[in-house]
């Protein structure tokens, strides 16, 4: 599996006995999204209508669709407007909830996240590795069928609303060397400018970076959110 979507673990904390309401600022606790459940955790406290910043993670935790997602942050009473956060798949999960949901965000911060158009840079791998790259995709812990999430999400970039949205992307981009590596990278790379010029306010920003972005350059991404809620 390519760099751009390998699965990082995550180890969620149990939640503690009494786990309290998002309104006090801290929240750790599982909560039913619609016949299953889903973990939240929530930190700090801000002022009454400011933003929100939801994470929204990579394969390999605890997974969720989008309608899931605003089950889940209508039931724990976190409210919105929502800066997304979306690292690895978790970018592609973001795209849909902006579509889907409009009017609950406020901003966007994809970092190395999955595209709509991941299936096409997808073809360049060599045949013979092909098939089990992409059924490797689709065997994680949380049963996500990543090619026909890809496919839902294809539709729903062009209504993304207009706020800003800005793509982090790491470079050089890891790819195995046996594989078409120049080729690629210019694909991939041709497909991110793609997309921060499709969506109505997007931005792309180039890091060098692994595709851990928000491990890596921690700083960086902070400072783009930052430029994002002063900008609200």
């Amino acid at each position: 599996m390519h760099g751009r979507r390998r699965q990082r673990r995550h180890t969620p904390s149990p939640p503690p006995a009494a786990a309290q309401t998002a309104a006090t600022g801290e929240l750790d606790a599982s909560f039913d999204a619609g016949g299953h459940k889903l973990h939240l955790r929530c930190q700090g406290k801000g002022s009454s209508g400011s933003p929100t910043v939801v994470y929204l993670h990579g394969l390999g935790g605890d997974g969720s669709d989008v309608e899931s997602i605003n089950t889940l942050l209508e039931t724990a009473d976190v409210p919105g407007p929502y800066l997304l956060i979306g690292f690895s798949f978790g970018g592609l999960l973001a795209i849909m909830y902006s579509a889907t949901y409009p009017d609950q965000v406020m901003g966007m911060v994809s970092l190395e996240g999955s595209l709509p158009t991941d299936d096409e840079v997808d073809q360049l791998i060599p045949k013979d590795e092909r098939d089990q790259v992409m059924a490797e995709q689709d065997r994680n812990q949380e049963s996500v069928d990543f090619y026909r999430t890809v496919d839902e999400a294809k539709p729903l970039v062009a209504k993304v609303p207009d706020v800003p949205v800005t793509y982090m992307a790491a470079r050089p981009v890891e790819l195995p060397p046996n594989w078409p590596v120049k080729r690629m990278q210019a694909l991939i790379r041709t497909k991110q400018v793609q997309f921060t010029k499709t969506v109505p306010n997007g931005r792309l920003v180039e890091v060098q970076s692994s595709h851990d972005v928000d491990l890596d350059k921690p700083e960086l991404v902070l400072q783009e959110v930052q430029r994002i809620l002063e900008s609200a």
